[in-house]
């Protein structure tokens, strides 16, 4: 299998911990990449994201970026937990 490389950036992922970057993230891994780069930052995503079977996240840059959730999100007040990134056991 060939290894495709994308930025998370390249779909519109911000990282500055204010903007909502699930859709960007999603979309770089709906992507053709079997790897996504996901440069330095903070992600603040409102739902949980799933990460098909072959693919990769990594983090680059001066320091490991960090995905986090909105306040708001769904599942994620009380004692229920969801997933932030689900790793998927099959494709």
């Amino acid at each position: 299998p060939s290894l495709t490389v994308v930025n998370a950036a390249n779909f519109g992922a911000v990282g500055d911990g204010k903007a909502d970057d699930t859709a960007a993230l999603e979309k770089a891994i709906a992507s053709r990449g079997s790897v996504v780069m996901v440069p330095s930052g903070t992600y603040r995503i409102t739902r949980t994201i799933k990460l098909p079977k072959g693919k990769r996240l990594i983090g680059y840059g001066d320091t490991r970026p960090e995905i986090v959730l909105a306040r708001s999100t769904p599942g994620w007040s009380g004692e229920e937990r969801k997933a932030v990134i689900f790793f998927a056991a099959q494709s």
